[in-house]
């Protein structure tokens, strides 16, 4: 889910595509994976050591996503892409289910300030 959404916010950011390294530990039988994920020449680390390449890799991402998302906005290119595809609603949607909680629910509200001109069509 991670990896996606990382890969998504590269494409719609034009950067290149996140590139994964590896560190393998421990024996044969009961391997140990650390990854990092290189994102737009930043480098982002999982914080430990996963069962899987797979897990390790997916954790990398989700620590570039919650670092570049902290950000906020006004702060990096990614953090505004972040904002604008909705990456933060698909997140809260995702871990919702993935803990059995209700869905979130979105009350949009907006106050519109209407301009007194009118337009007139002649003819």
């Amino acid at each position: 889910m991670y990896k996606n959404q990382l890969q998504e916010l590269a494409q719609r950011s034009c950067f290149n595509l996140p590139s994964y390294t590896c560190i393998r530990e421990g024996p044969d039988h009961a391997p140990r994976f650390k990854a990092a994920v290189n994102f737009n020449g930043e480098v982002f680390e999982s914080p430990s050591y996963c069962s899987t390449l797979r897990q390790a890799e997916h954790s990398a991402a989700e620590v570039a996503l919650h670092s570049l998302s902290s950000r906020g906005p006004s702060h990096s290119l990614a953090a505004r892409i972040l904002d604008e595809t909705g990456i933060y609603k698909n997140l809260l949607q995702e871990i919702s289910q993935r803990v059995g909680a209700p869905l979130p629910q979105y009350n949009d509200s907006q106050i519109w300030a209407w301009s007194p001109t009118c337009f007139h069509r002649d003819g």
